[in-house]
């Protein structure tokens, strides 16, 4: 990550391991071809290519990144997917990337969020005790 530093070098591995197995690729053409391609011959319905998960430890992190998702902690996840899978976009990128999903937020909100997001994952992933508890936003 660019100029920030994580708690832990365990959440850091992590979370390299996830960008790995779970991000898009930009230059991934959409064309049923290489749909069938890519996804040996599996054509994905509406909600997308869902991988099946063997239980790997990107799996662990796309598990608690979901449900921060589907929790109160959407906002924070969108910006932990936005740092991770975007990290050599510049912040007035990643910034306008949130902007068109309708979460626009400031260079300081954006990092505030981050911070929740980190301190949430590694609370799940580590049990570190209190973690979830010291996250507000």
């Amino acid at each position: 990550m660019e100029g920030r530093a994580l708690k832990s070098e365990r959440l850091s591995e992590r979370l390299e391991q996830w960008v790995r197995e779970y991000r898009d690729h930009p230059t991934r053409s959409w064309t049923i071809l290489s749909r069938l391609i890519e996804h040996r011959g599996f054509v994905p319905d509406s909600r997308g290519f869902l991988p099946v998960p063997i239980n790997t430890l990107a799996d662990e992190v796309e598990h608690v990144v979901r449900q921060m998702e589907h929790g109160e902690y959407f906002v924070p996840a969108r910006v932990l997917r936005c740092e991770w899978f975007d990290q050599h976009s510049p912040m007035i990128a990643r910034l306008e990337h949130l902007r068109v999903q309708g979460l626009p937020m400031s260079r300081a909100g954006y990092y505030k969020h981050l911070d929740v997001a980190t301190a949430y994952l590694e609370g799940c992933l580590f049990g570190e005790k209190g973690a979830k508890k010291s996250v507000a936003v």
